[in-house]
């Protein structure tokens, strides 16, 4: 029981220091919580021009991969700027 205890309250904190990373203050200062799918992208520079590869861990490093991308204000998909398209 004790170290379930410890596991849940590692992975809290985990997520919880995760949201202040820089690409999910620039994602919570956009306004909009929503993401399209924008099919498998390989980062190749994050940060650009202000937009980060980030996930639910925290920020990307060159190399990681990516799915979705989040809607502009107006509700639009921009083109992806952080990554190129995997190849098959």
């Amino acid at each position: 029981m004790r170290r379930t205890y410890l596991a849940t309250t590692a992975i809290i904190a985990l997520l919880a220091t995760s949201a202040c990373s820089p690409g999910h203050i620039a994602a919570n200062n956009n306004g909009i919580a929503e993401y399209a799918w924008v099919g498998c992208h390989q980062v190749t520079k994050t940060p650009v021009t202000g937009s980060y590869a980030f996930n639910a861990i925290g920020d990307l490093k060159v190399g990681d991969y990516f799915y979705f991308q989040q809607l502009a204000k107006d509700g639009s998909v921009s083109d992806v700027v952080t990554g190129k398209p995997c190849e098959s």
